[in-house]
C-alpha cells in the first residue's frame, strides 16, 4: 500500500521501483509494505487479461494516481509531473494496435496510467512523466520502449526526496 501526506492511501499495489535511500514499512505481515508515495519512483499494476480486467486495471490506476508525492508550500510553484506517481499497467493479454492503448488508456488526463504494456502482442505505448512518448512493437522493440518510459519517468523525478516532516500530522490525528 502506498500512503501520502493527507493520508489518501492505496490498497494493494501489485509492485513498485522504490527511490534510492528511502523508507517503508512492514504492515500485517513481512510481505506486505506500506511505502510514503514521496519513496515511490514508479507503481505497477499486473493484470493476466485486460480485455476482462481493464476496469480494475483502471481503477487501481485512479487511485495511485490521486496520491501527490509531497505536497507543495503554499505559494510553490511545481511541475504538476513530479506530484504524481508513474504508473504503469503490464499485462499478458490485451488490445493488439497500439491504437487501441492509446484510445482506450491513455488519453490525456493526470488520472491515465503513464503507459501500457501487453506482453503477448509484443505492444507497449506511454507517456512518461517529462511528456516524452514511446512506442513499441514486437519482443525487443515494446520491451525496450517500456523500459525506456519508466527510466525517464524516474530521472523526471529523481530530484526528488522524501521528507518525513510531512507525515507528523498523520501520527498526532491518529494519537
Amino acid at each position: 500500500a502506498i500512503i501520502d501526506e493527507k493520508g489518501r492511501e492505496t490498497g494493494h499495489v501489485d509492485a513498485i521501483i522504490e527511490q534510492p535511500f528511502s523508507l517503508s514499512f512492514p504492515i500485517s505481515s513481512d510481505t506486505n509494505r506500506l511505502y510514503l508515495a514521496g519513496a515511490v519512483g514508479a507503481a505497477f499494476e499486473i493484470k493476466s487479461d485486460l480485455y476482462t480486467q481493464e476496469k480494475e486495471a483502471l481503477n487501481k490506476v485512479e487511485e495511485i494516481k490521486a496520491l501527490h508525492r509531497y505536497s507543495p508550500d503554499k505559494d510553490e510553484i511545481v511541475e504538476f509531473g513530479t506530484l504524481l506517481i508513474p504508473t504503469f499497467i503490464i499485462s499478458f493479454k490485451g488490445p493488439k494496435k497500439i491504437k487501441t492503448l492509446e484510445d482506450n488508456f491513455l488519453k490525456p488526463s493526470n488520472q491515465n496510467p503513464n503507459g501500457v504494456f501487453i506482453i503477448e502482442s509484443g505492444l507497449f505505448c506511454g507517456r512518461a512523466s517529462d511528456g516524452t512518448w514511446d512506442k513499441g512493437k514486437g519482443e525487443a522493440e515494446s520491451m525496450l520502449a517500456f523500459i525506456a518510459c519508466v527510466n525517464r519517468s524516474l530521472e523526471y523525478i529523481e530530484s526528488e526526496s522524501t521528507d518525513l516532516r510531512g507525515y507528523i500530522d498523520l501520527l498526532s490525528s491518529k494519537t
